[in-house]
């Protein structure tokens, strides 16, 4: 894993306690990379997710518009459906 900023912050208290855990900590803000992300979901209607998205208006329709082919090939996974339960 490549350093990032987050690798110089120091931990604060005397030596003793930073040998313990080490002299730098991760940022909680750190994020990951947006390559490292996998979208996914569950769903009883086989409804790829762009198609979803617009129906349900997340977003403006300009918006949607930059990712709909990736969005189109997100397709849920299949749902559990129970009338008996689904009222």
């Amino acid at each position: 894993m490549l350093p990032t900023r987050a690798d110089l912050l120091a931990l604060p208290g005397n030596s003793a306690q930073r040998a313990a855990f080490g002299n730098t900590c991760r940022h909680p803000a750190d994020l990951a990379r947006l390559d490292d992300l996998v979208f996914g979901g569950w769903d009883i209607v086989d409804t790829n997710a762009y198609a979803a998205a617009r129906r349900a208006g997340v977003l403006d329709t300009p918006l949607i518009e930059t990712p709909a082919s990736e969005l189109a090939a997100i397709r849920p996974r299949p749902g559990i459906f129970d009338a008996q339960f689904n009222r």
